[in-house]
Formats: structure tokens, sequence, C-alpha cells
């Protein structure tokens, strides 16, 4: 013991140290290294914040992996929560033959109170057992777990355009704090979150949760839209999640002949992305059914990995995009995987390279409609508007703000990764209101002109391009889009479209690859042309 004990600090020091903990030595681990006499390492709970400029931070090196010992500091907080630790109540086996597809576990009382837990069954890699696969979005749902935005932000009625109503879910989130937040929300020091966990009870994902946002369906309850629009037209399809696409990569997209996104898959992981993107080239067909797609870089956190795969997911908010909070100086490198956190966009890897159209705008009133272009009219792509006329106002309803352009939009620009073929095959320019703005990192300083009445990139695009070796991608570019589906009984101009694009891209063989001719430069402000069509 005495040899122990002046193995660290010398002279009289030594003898009353018990431990010295170095939060500096494995910043992407869940131990606290001790560097005393006795090593007592300890085990941290709740996956504090790591990666934290410490006092002696010089300012010179922000990735944490360069100077790790200027990043001794942690952040505890009394809301953290990695796990709620509940006992098990009851377990149930999913049968082996059981049908890939989303459920959730209704739960009652003899009051009459009831919660739906969600699940999901995803088949094996190598026992696909559709040509269709849906790829849910469940990096984003964690990002908005228990968000207590409606409550906590400042400028909500602004934001919104109108009064947010509550939701059952909201009030008690706000009075439980111990549920843990959303990557949206901060903290009760008022640091913000960067860190997810999906084992805890995650209340705004629940089949009947309306999202102040939208007054409507939000996330997973959106993305039930399309769910239930591929039961009622009799599609067979597998599910898939993000984090099966992140831990498997190309292996578990690469038998399917069409993979359908969400409405909303704004949180991305780079594997993920990289699956996607060799999935297209090697001839896959994508459908980007939604918008604010790759937006923000995710990790897994691997200290959780012996738990389950995707446990807990990272996210930090750096110098661009749409913030709820901004992480300090130094504090932009993920502590799960030393990654740098922030937009994608600012990895150089644009959105609109994904599937052919990137965020432009937001806005939360009202949704509106979409009329065609003269590109739809190309051979190239005309088959996915049969029976459907040229004049038609496609989606001028919905269950998402009325319309099928709405809430957050996409656009096509070259400038920015689109596909120089990329077709242009309807558009909502010109019928957006002042609640709809410029994302911010579209431009460089504030000035009048930046909403939905007046600036021509606040718009959603329809767009289509093909990919090499027979793939290609449809992006319909709303998040309100999905909610055009189910509406009339599914029997309505956006069902239509949607129907004839899902049935040419689950189809066996490759797609016609595009003429020469059709890759052609286009300029930033070649969007003048579906702004006057849409006139």
């Amino acid at each position: 013991m005495t040899e122990r004990r002046h193995a660290g600090p010398s002279s009289k020091l030594a003898e009353t140290v018990v431990a010295a903990w170095d939060f500096s030595d494995g910043i992407n681990t869940i131990v606290a290294k001790d560097h005393g006499p006795y090593l007592f390492h300890a085990q941290l709970v709740n996956c504090p914040t790591r990666a934290m400029t410490g006092h002696n931070w010089t300012g010179q090196n922000f990735d944490w992996k360069h100077a790790p010992e200027e990043y001794g500091a942690i952040h505890f907080h009394d809301d953290d929560v990695d796990d709620a630790r509940w006992d098990v109540d009851f377990e149930w086996q999913v049968p082996a033959d059981f049908k890939s597809d989303s459920y959730a576990m209704k739960l009652t009382t003899p009051e009459g109170d009831e919660d739906y837990i969600p699940f999901f069954v995803v088949p094996r890699v190598g026992q696909e057992q559709s040509k269709i696969a849906v790829m849910i979005p469940t990096i984003s749902y964690m990002a908005y777990a228990n968000e207590h935005l409606a409550n906590n932000a400042g400028g909500a009625e602004l934001l919104v355009y109108r009064v947010p109503i509550m939701q059952h879910q909201n009030m008690f989130l706000s009075e439980h704090r111990e549920y843990g937040g959303s990557i949206y929300d901060t903290r009760t020091d008022g640091s913000g979150i960067c860190l997810s966990s999906r084992l805890r009870p995650i209340l705004s994902m629940r089949p009947k949760y309306d999202h102040f946002l939208t007054q409507a369906p939000w996330q997973y309850p959106a993305d039930h839209h399309l769910i239930y629009w591929l039961n009622k037209m009799g599609y067979q399809y597998d599910i898939i999640t993000d984090e099966d696409v992140t831990y498997d990569g190309l292996a578990r997209l690469e038998n399917y002949n069409v993979v359908i996104t969400g409405s909303h898959p704004e949180h991305n992981s780079g594997p993920q992305l990289d699956a996607l993107h060799d999935y297209t080239q090697r001839g896959g067909r994508l459908m980007y059914m939604g918008a604010d797609g790759w937006y923000w870089v995710h990790s897994y956190h691997p200290a959780y990995d012996d738990r389950g795969r995707g446990v807990i997911t990272e996210m930090r908010r750096c110098e661009s995009g749409i913030r709820t909070w901004r992480a300090d100086p130094g504090e932009y490198y993920h502590q799960s995987t030393g990654e740098l956190g922030g937009m994608w966009r600012f990895r150089g890897r644009y959105l609109h390279t994904v599937a052919g159209t990137g965020m432009s705008s937001e806005g939360f009133d009202v949704s509106t409609y979409y009329t065609r272009t003269p590109e739809s009219l190309d051979p190239r792509v005309s088959w996915a508007f049969e029976g459907i006329d040229y004049d038609e106002k496609l989606g001028n309803f919905g269950l998402v703000g009325g319309g099928a352009a709405g809430t957050e939009l996409d656009i096509v620009d070259t400038m920015l990764g689109s596909p120089p073929h990329t077709l242009v095959v309807a558009t909502s320019a010109g019928r957006h209101t002042e609640g709809y703005l410029l994302v911010m990192e579209d431009f460089g300083f504030n000035q009048q002109g930046l909403d939905g009445t007046q600036h021509p990139r606040v718009r959603s695009d329809i767009a289509y391009h093909e990919t090499p070796n027979g793939g290609a991608c449809f992006a319909f570019s709303s998040i309100a889009f999905c909610g055009a589906l189910p509406w009339n009984d599914c029997d309505n101009n956006i069902s239509r479209l949607v129907k004839n694009v899902l049935d040419r891209f689950m189809q066996d063989g490759p797609l016609p690859p595009p003429p020469p001719e059709a890759f052609v430069h286009r300029g930033r402000a070649d969007y003048e042309p579906p702004v006057k069509a849409a006139k």
C-alpha cells in the first residue's frame, strides 16, 4: 500500500489523495480515469457531456483529439439521462416469421388511460421480404425526443406564426424533466443538449401526438401517413431504420429495388450517407418523401454498443444552420467519435447531392400546392404524371397545413450539388406566406425580402434525376407532402403521382439513362424558370 501511495503524488499530499480523476483521459468513453494512487476508475452514469474546454484551453486547438489535456472539463446536469433503468414489466419474443412493419404495443388501464409503445420489425440482412424498403428516420426521432420547445422557446408564437396549442405530453414533460429533453432543448443550466438516448420513455414518439410546430403529426406519427398509404394501396414493403443502415452499411440496402425515406430525415450519420450514396450509384432508386433531409451530423456513442444499436446519438450545433442553441468555441467535435459536428453542408457533403434537392426555407402557418413545369413533359419523366392533367393543382389538400407543399421545403440548386441533369417537374414557387423564411445558411446578412411572398428561393421543387447503372432519385421536397397521400381515401393526384413513381422504381432491371444532352450547365439563377411557370 505504501508503494502504491507514493507512485502518484509525493510527500504529504500523497498521504491524503484518495483519487485524482482526469476527465481528459478517455473522453470517448463513459469511464473517468483515476490517475491517483489507488486507480479508482469511475463508471459515469447518464452520459455527462465531455470534450468540453478546460480551464487551460488556449484557443489554439479546436479538436480535442489534438490537445486532450486542454479538454479536462466534464459537465454533469440534473436532467441528463442515458437509461431510465426501469424494471422490466413484460417481454415479448418477435416470431421468426413475423412481417416486417411498424408496430406499437397498446397499454391500457382499468380507468381508461392508454399509451402506445412503438417498435419496428426489421428483416435480417439477406432475408429481405420485399423489393421496397422504407427507411425510418430514427436518428431524427431521437433528436426530437421529448422536446420542450412548445413550453420553453420564447419565440414559439413568432416561429409558428400563430398561437401554438399544447399537447398533454408537452405539459407532462414540462413538469417531469427527469424524462430528459431533446437535442433542440437547453438544460436547466442553460447549456444545449447534445446527447439523446432511446432507453427512456419518449412521449413525443406516439401515434396520436400532434406537434406544436404544425398542429399536426410530426416525425414518427407523420411518417405513418406514408405507412398507411402503402398498406391502403396494397404494397409489400420492409421496414429498416437509420441505425440499421449506419451499422450494416450498403449490405442493408443493396437487395432492394427502391428505398423510400420518411417525411423528415433531417439527422444522419456519416456511414448512413455513405451507404445511400453507394446504393444510388450502383443502380438503386431513392424516393425522398420529405424535406430538410441530410442536414445535421450525428454519431452513435460507441460506449453504449453493448446495450444495443444506436442507444445514444450525439449532435453539436456549430456556426451555421437552424439552431435553438449554439456550441461554445472549441466544443464542436463529438465526444463519441471525435468527428466535427454541425451541418453536413459545412463538412463538404451538400444536402442536394443525396437526392437532388436541399433545404431552402421553413414556415409553419399553412401549406400550399404545386403546379407542373414544362420539364414534367420531358419523356424522361412524363410517365410519372400519367393520369394527371398538366393544369391540375397538385396537392391543394392535405393533413399537414392543408396542402402538400409546406412546413419545410427543399429546392434544386446545381451550385449546391443537385446533378446538372436534374428535372424540376413541379414547384410551389410564389405561393408561400410571409411566415416562410429563407434558411440562414443561404444568406450572408439580414435584409428585407427573405420571406415567402418575395424571395424566389422560398419554394419547394419536386425533382427527378437518373443515377449511374440504371438508378434514379425522385425528390418530393416538402415535409407536408406525405400528409396529402391519405386525402380522400388515397384517391388524389399526389397519391397517383407517388404510385406512378413507386411502380416504376420497384421494377427489376435498370432504368434508362439520361441522354447526353440532358447534362447542361445550370447556374444558381436558374431558379427563375419554375417561378415563371408557377405564375
